[in-house]
């Protein structure tokens, strides 16, 4: 048997038959997703990491149309800016879920003016809103 299988151990083609009789297939997000919370029971979570909420389609497409609507240039541009830039979510992420999708609670940021803390973050909020509701 050649040039389907790189392999030609009986039992790993044993194994992918296997799979194939159980339709792991026929639904392959639903069989990521029971591997993925698998692997979370293994380490001992229950709940996805933050960075397996953002890494879904959903969230990389968020993150190019901000980027998109801001030409990709920090918004709050002058002689500091350096780095790469950063869509940066308005509201939190965590304390206001309803908005993490909506365009007007995003904006591109370098990494000199993206906020390091939280206090940081929540002096800007009025600033960076009123930058966002200007275009």
């Amino acid at each position: 048997m050649t040039g389907i299988y790189p392999r030609t151990d009986k039992s790993e083609l044993l194994r992918i038959e296997n799979r194939r009789k159980n339709g792991w297939w026929k639904n392959p997000k639903e069989a990521k997703e029971k591997m993925s919370m698998t692997r979370l029971l293994k380490n001992g979570r229950t709940e996805p990491l933050k960075n397996d909420y953002r890494n879904d389609s959903l969230y990389r497409h968020w993150c190019r149309k901000i980027k998109y609507r801001d030409d990709n240039q920090c918004q709050l541009k002058d002689e500091n800016c350096s780095g790469y830039h950063i869509v940066h979510h308005i509201l939190s992420w965590n304390k206001h879920p309803e908005k993490r999708y909506e365009l007007l609670n995003g904006i591109t940021l370098c990494q000199y003016h993206h906020p390091r803390k939280r206090e940081d973050e929540q002096r800007l909020i009025s600033i960076l809103r009123e930058l966002v509701g200007s275009k």
